[in-house]
C-alpha cells in the first residue's frame, strides 16, 4: 500500500464470514469490545446484529443485565427476604469480596435471611418479540430448545436451588436441581431441557421445596450470583452469539487481567463453548499512552495492545483443546476523533490482518461514510448508536460480509458448482490443503469429505 493511502475497505473478510453465513456444524461468535457493543441497552449494536445480520442463530446468551429488552432479560424476583439485587461489571467486587471471577456482567442477589422453601428467586426469558426480528428465521420460539444457566459458585452463595424450564408462562418439564459441589470460586452451569414447543424460552429459579436441605448453615449461602442463560436450538448448522463488551473498556482491560482473570475467561468458554469466531471492536476508549502516541502520529502501542488481546484469548482457547479462532478487527466509525486518528487505528488493524492468517479486517470507518457519517441521526451522543444507527451500521457490515462469501462447494469461486470444484477439492484434500477444511474445524478429515459432498449435491 502506498504511503498516505487509506487502508482498504476490508481484508480477508471472506475467510472470516464464510462459516458464519454458511455454517457447517455449530459455530460460536463472541463480540469483544466496549459500550458500543455492550448488552445492557436495547439501542446498541446488539440490536443491529439481531435485526440485520442474515445469520442462522442457533444459540444466544441472555446476559445478566438490567432487564433491557434487547434479546431477553434476567431479573431478580422481589421476595420478602431480598436484601438487594445488583448487576456488577467485570472487575467490580461482589458483596462477598470476590473479584475478577467473570468476563461478563453478573447479577448478585442478597438475602437478609435465608429464603423460605419453594420461593421464586429469579427469572430469565428470551423474548420472541425480539427473536422474531432475526432475518434468517427464529429458531428459539419453536423447536427443541435447551437452556444453560451460568452460576457463580462460592462459599457465601446459595447452596441449592431448582431451575424450572418454561415456555412463556407455562412450565414444560421437571426442574433441574442445583447443589454446589467441588471447588469454590468458579463458574459452573446447569442444563435445562425446554423440549419441543412454541413460545418464548424461559427459566425460573426457586428455592428447593420443603423437606430438601437448602442450607448447611442458616447464616451461610445467602447470596446468588448468575452470569446469564445460554439458550440453544438443536439445529445442526448455526451460530451462537455472546458478548464480552463492557462500557469504558480499553485494550488493556481485555489484554491484561485487570477486569477478569485467565481462569475466569477459561471457565466462561468452557461453559459456553470456545468461540470459533471473535469480533474485536475497540479504539474509542484509549489509554493515556495510546492517545498521546496517536497525537504524535504513531499507533504502535494501540496495535501492540490489540495483538496482546488476541494472544491472550488464543492461549486460553487453545489450552482448552480447541483450535485458534478466526478474528475480525473492526475500525471504529466516526465518533469524534480526528480523521488522522481514525485512519491510524484502521491502519494498525489492517497491518495485523496482513501479519496473521487468522485475522481479518473491516474498515467500518470508510464503510459508514468516514467523515460523512451522520452522527446526528445515528447516535445518541455523537458516539453511541441509537436504534437507527445500530441498524445502519449492522446492515452495512452484513452487506459487505455477505458479498464476500460463496457457496460452500464453489471452491473456485466461479458462481457454479461443477466438476472443477470436485477436482479442486480432491486435490486439496489429498494434499492437506486448508482449502479442503470445509467444516472449518482446523482439521482435514472425513468430516470435510462428507460436508463437501453434501454441499456439492445441494449446489448453489
Amino acid at each position: 500500500m502506498a504511503e498516505g493511502q487509506p487502508p482498504p475497505l476490508s481484508h480477508k473478510l471472506a475467510e472470516f464470514a464464510q462459516h458464519l453465513y454458511h455454517p457447517i456444524g455449530p459455530k460460536r461468535l463472541t463480540i469483544v469490545g466496549d459500550s458500543i457493543n455492550a448488552t445492557q441497552s436495547p439501542n446498541r449494536m446488539i440490536a443491529g446484529y439481531r435485526d440485520a445480520w442474515n445469520i442462522s442463530w442457533n444459540g444466544w446468551l441472555v446476559h445478566a443485565d438490567s432487564g433491557a429488552a434487547d434479546i431477553g432479560y434476567m431479573s431478580a424476583v422481589g421476595v420478602t427476604e431480598t436484601d438487594f439485587s445488583v448487576v456488577f461489571n467485570p472487575g467490580n467486587s461482589l458483596y462477598g469480596g470476590q473479584i475478577l471471577f467473570s468476563p461478563v456482567r453478573t447479577r448478585e442477589t442478597g438475602y437478609a435471611k435465608p429464603p423460605k422453601p419453594a420461593r421464586h428467586l429469579a427469572d430469565c426469558m428470551m423474548l420472541s418479540t425480539q427473536t422474531s426480528r432475526f432475518p434468517a428465521g427464529d429458531y428459539f420460539s419453536s423447536g427443541h430448545v435447551t437452556a444453560r444457566m451460568l452460576i457463580y459458585q462460592d462459599t457465601n452463595m446459595l447452596h441449592t436451588f431448582n431451575i424450572h424450564p418454561m415456555r412463556e408462562s407455562s412450565f414444560v418439564g421437571p426442574p433441574v436441581y442445583y447443589m454446589s459441589w467441588g471447588p469454590m470460586n468458579r463458574l459452573v452451569w446447569r442444563d435445562v431441557d425446554l423440549g419441543v414447543g412454541v413460545g418464548s424460552p424461559r427459566v425460573q429459579v426457586y428455592t428447593t421445596p420443603a423437606g430438601k436441605a437448602t442450607f448447611t448453615n442458616a447464616m451461610d449461602f445467602t447470596h446468588m450470583a448468575l452470569c446469564g442463560v445460554l439458550y440453544r436450538n438443536d439445529i445442526a448448522n448455526g451460530v451462537q452469539m455472546s458478548f464480552i463488551s463492557i462500557g469504558g473498556s480499553r485494550t488493556v482491560d481485555h489484554a491484561l487481567q485487570l477486569k477478569y482473570s485467565d481462569k475466569a475467561l477459561g471457565e466462561f468458554f468452557t461453559a459456553t463453548g470456545a468461540p470459533t469466531h471473535l469480533v474485536l471492536w475497540l479504539g474509542q476508549n484509549q489509554t493515556a499512552a495510546e492517545a498521546n502516541q496517536m497525537l504524535a502520529g504513531s499507533c504502535s502501542i494501540f496495535k501492540s495492545n490489540l495483538r496482546a488481546i488476541i494472544d491472550r484469548y488464543n492461549t486460553v482457547i487453545q489450552q482448552s483443546g480447541a483450535p485458534a479462532p478466526r478474528w475480525l478487527l473492526v475500525a471504529q466509525y466516526k465518533t469524534g476523533y480526528s480523521p488522522a486518528i481514525h485512519q491510524m487505528i484502521a491502519q494498525a488493524q489492517f497491518e495485523l490482518s496482513l501479519e496473521d492468517p487468522l485475522i481479518s479486517f473491516l474498515n467500518l470507518y470508510t464503510l459508514a461514510g468516514a467523515e460523512s457519517f451522520d452522527s446526528a441521526s445515528y447516535t445518541t451522543d455523537g458516539v453511541h448508536p441509537n436504534y437507527a444507527g445500530s441498524l445502519f451500521l449492522a446492515s452495512a457490515m452484513d452487506d459487505q460480509m455477505r458479498s464476500m462469501v460463496r457457496c460452500t462447494a464453489d471452491l473456485d469461486a466461479s458462481g457454479f458448482v461443477d466438476l472443477n470444484d470436485m477436482a479442486l477439492f480432491t486435490s486439496a484434500f489429498e494434499a492437506g490443503d486448508p482449502l479442503a477444511d470445509i467444516d472449518a474445524s482446523s482439521f482435514i478429515d472425513t468430516d470435510d469429505l462428507d460436508a463437501f459432498l453434501l454441499a456439492f449435491e445441494s449446489g448453489c
